[in-house]
């Protein structure tokens, strides 16, 4: 079973902080769709977070052991190509790239990966 936790940059000092999501004002089903929010981290501290940093685990880890969330910059290891952006879309984890104006998607874990950065830093 894939482990549900979230990511967000706090809103106090932009640090990443990890844990369970919580919405304060709303109860939207997407972070990027409130005004405000909040990670419960596993030691039970609690942080404000900027809702359109927020991403959440994909279940997958790319070549180095490094957790995958939605948001980052990934890499094909084997093919090199052009860095590739994590995101959710309907139902599932892609790799999102844009070539002459097309956007592909290939599903996350269709090949070894490598974080390379994420889309808010």
């Amino acid at each position: 079973m894939r482990t549900i936790k979230f990511r967000g940059s706090t809103v106090q000092d932009s640090n990443w902080v990890y844990g369970c999501l919580v919405y304060s004002e709303y109860d939207a089903p997407f972070a990027k769709s409130v005004d405000y929010a909040e990670i419960i981290t596993p030691s039970g501290e609690c942080f404000e977070v900027f809702p359109g940093s927020v991403g959440q685990f994909t279940g997958v880890k790319d070549v180095n052991d490094q957790d995958i969330y939605e948001g980052d910059i990934v890499i094909p290891v084997k093919f090199k190509d052009k860095p590739n952006d994590v995101e959710y879309i309907s139902h599932g984890f892609y790799r999102t790239t844009y070539h002459k104006g097309k956007q592909y998607l290939n599903p996350l874990g269709s090949c070894q990966i490598k974080v390379i950065g994420n889309a808010y830093d």
